[in-house]
């Protein structure tokens, strides 16, 4: 099923008019509300992300972000969030896009320490000049329990689907179920320990890759569509003390009935944020992974469509300064190595920019 970007919008209309009405209601007072609209020019120096004969180009880029949360009963508590941007270049106008993210989080107390709620996402991205994309639906019901001296113990499960423009050969649907247990002894830290089990079931079939000589081998279709089992274990950590510090690591493994998509993957990431002097702030953020396949044979295997994928490898660095009360300028690098359409085959491609962002 292709994706319908007429729901998208009906959602966002429905939200739209649900904040309308909590204005009218003069429950606003008790929304807490925050919107940025940033513009910026960009230096990209790999605009088609190839392994070879790079093409680099200037663009406009556009974002407007809003987020807001509060209570939508008396006992009903509704988060908001919206991110909608333009990237347009000069030269190569096949590669301008248009991406909306809409979501909201609605959870309610049931009991002392015990509260039921659930997420929603559905996010668009389109091409103008070209038939690439995605649409992407999230569901993910969720149950807290806040235990005591800080302890909480979550326990939620994720439902999406991913619905791309290209056709159905790399679509898929994914399910998981997560456990968590947040720590938070005072304001200033935060931990988290996470595991999840999931699946992904794709449209596509899946094949066996068989020796039948010394040099010869042959795919083999196994009769069935191709399933992807994921194990994930997560540790974090948060501080707020002279800066804002995140550390996360995590280890997740995909076994795969489809042979060359099985592998392991290792990540550390790293937030850092600090306010310095003249009203000016530094922001931090790098990535580190490795994607290792466990397959002994190298064969040369499609795994994206394209690379609009979110597993990259980022080395991204800002630095912001405020002017009157609502008006920032900043400049930014970020350093990108990305896994290309072809498995372990991987691209890399540098960003500067520098832009100005205005509270609303």
């Amino acid at each position: 099923m292709k994706f319908n970007l007429t729901f998208l919008r009906s959602t966002s209309l429905m939200v739209i008019v649900l904040l309308l009405l909590l204005n009218g209601t003069g429950r606003a007072q008790d929304w807490q509300w925050e919107t940025r609209l940033d513009v910026s020019f960009v230096r990209d120096d790999n605009v088609f992300e190839s392994l070879i004969d790079q093409q680099n180009d200037n663009l406009i880029q556009l974002l407007l972000e809003s987020q807001g949360h509060g209570l939508l009963f008396k006992r009903l508590f509704l988060s908001l969030n919206y991110q909608g941007g333009m990237e347009a270049y000069t030269r190569f106008r096949e590669e301008n896009r248009i991406l909306n993210d809409l979501s909201w989080t609605v959870s309610s107390k049931l009991i002392d320490g015990l509260s039921l709620g659930t997420a929603v996402q559905i996010r668009d991205k389109r091409f103008f000049h070209a038939s690439r994309g995605y649409g992407f639906y999230r569901f993910s019901p969720f149950l807290k329990y806040k235990l005591t001296h800080g302890l909480s113990a979550i326990l939620y499960t994720h439902l999406y689907k991913l619905d791309r423009t290209e056709g159905t050969n790399f679509d898929h649907r994914y399910h998981s179920g997560s456990f968590s247990l947040e720590f938070i002894p005072n304001p200033k830290i935060h931990w988290e320990i996470q595991a999840t089990l999931g699946q992904f079931r794709f449209q596509r079939a899946a094949f066996d890759y068989l020796s039948i000589g010394s040099n010869t081998y042959e795919w083999i279709d196994k009769g069935e569509l191709q399933l992807d089992r994921q194990i994930e274990f997560a540790l974090a950590m948060e501080v707020y003390q002279w800066a804002y510090l995140r550390i996360r690591f995590s280890y997740g493994r995909i076994l795969s009935n489809s042979y060359g998509y099985s592998h392991y993957t290792p990540r550390i990431e790293i937030v850092g944020a600090k306010g310095l002097i003249w009203k000016t702030t530094l922001r931090l953020y790098w990535t580190l992974f490795r994607k290792i396949y466990t397959d002994p044979l190298q064969p040369i295997i499609q795994v994206h469509p394209d690379t609009e994928t979110d597993e990259n490898q980022l080395m991204l660095a800002d630095l912001s300064k405020d002017f009157l009360e609502t008006v920032s300028l900043w400049i930014r690098f970020a350093w990108y190595r990305n896994e290309s359409p072809f498995r372990n085959l991987y691209y890399e491609k540098v960003r500067l920019s520098m832009g100005m962002s205005t509270r609303l």
